[in-house]
């Protein structure tokens, strides 16, 4: 027997529109992706501050929590509550507006030129082997988060 809260046809959609959305801005330019229907919707227009984390030792407790989280990660699946995942470039973001598939740092293009200008990247973690691999070789999310030296140039 057939279920249609199940197995739904085209004209009895569980939700108006997909489960994800892409979302660009001056924070992710090349993109980042929300799975929205998991979130809250109080959550999916909010601006509040950036907190960033140095490795994932700090995160972990963060992570647990319930608010919106933002991140660079390419996580399997998601914790509860709103992420942002897939930041590209990597960055902080401090404004989330689904609706129009927005997230952007909230201070003026001139201002964002200036901190990226004055930006240095941190140290790398590993001189060597996968993690330095890794570091220096890894794409972007837009990108296929892939080794770039595996990339077939046809």
């Amino acid at each position: 027997m057939h279920n249609d809260d199940v197995i739904r046809t085209r004209d009895n959609p569980a939700a108006t529109e997909g489960g994800v959305a892409v979302l660009r801005g001056n924070l992710a330019p090349s993109g980042a992706v929300i799975k929205h229907i998991a979130a809250d919707p109080r959550l999916l227009v909010h601006t509040g501050p950036a907190v960033v984390f140095d490795d994932y030792r700090e995160l972990k407790t963060p992570l647990s929590a319930k608010e919106v989280r933002a991140s660079d990660a390419r996580m399997s699946g998601t914790s509860s509550g709103a992420c942002v995942l897939h930041v590209a470039p990597e960055s902080h973001p401090v404004a989330l507006d689904v609706p129009p598939r927005r997230l952007s740092l909230d201070i003026d293009d001139a201002e964002l030129q200036c901190r990226r200008a004055q930006w240095t990247p941190s140290a790398p973690r590993h001189e060597r082997g996968y993690g330095a691999s890794y570091a220096e070789h890894i794409t972007q999310a837009d990108a296929g988060c892939d080794f770039s030296f595996s990339r077939w140039s046809g």
